[in-house]
């Protein structure tokens, strides 16, 4: 599996890759394409963004992308996360991005008071991970709209 295949591994759903920048510094994005947000905006109505930024290390690093061990290692937290969060119905993972250092993985959510319980709970027993996170409303899911729209004009 290549450095790119692991950064672009899919979870539930259905999903889009893409791969902008150039060869020496891509960016990765994977959105999922196969949610209604007409359906979904107020049960989800937040946009939460977990962002983790990484050291650059080897031949990977050079790219912008994370070694293989740090791959492996946000593959545990979004597995995590997508079981604790989307089973008890307090959020779903729409994309992922990483470039130039940093992953981040956006998710429409439920109000803080929800999500902050059920995001400790998922991550109970892991190590800590250098993750920022940043909330904000979403009703519309326009970031989401423009992001998969993208995706898919870039696809067509």
């Amino acid at each position: 599996m290549t450095d790119e295949d692991a950064s672009m591994r899919t979870g539930p759903g259905e999903w889009a890759v893409a791969d902008d920048g150039d060869a020496e510094q891509p960016t990765l994005v994977r959105v999922r394409t196969d949610l209604n947000p007409a359906s979904l905006q107020t049960r989800w109505p937040n946009r939460l963004a977990v962002v983790w930024r990484y050291p650059l290390e080897g031949p990977e690093g050079q790219r912008g992308l994370p070694s293989g061990a740090q791959q492996g290692t946000m593959a545990q937290l979004e597995d995590a996360l997508t079981l604790g969060l989307e089973s008890r119905g307090v959020g779903v993972l729409t994309s992922v991005a990483t470039s130039s250092g940093q992953r981040e993985w956006i998710w429409y959510c439920r109000p803080a008071a929800e999500l902050n319980p059920a995001f400790n709970a998922a991550l109970k027993g892991h190590p800590r991970y250098p993750l920022k996170l940043h909330m904000s409303p979403d009703p519309g899911w326009s970031d989401y709209e423009r992001l998969r729209a993208a995706i898919q004009k870039g696809a067509a």
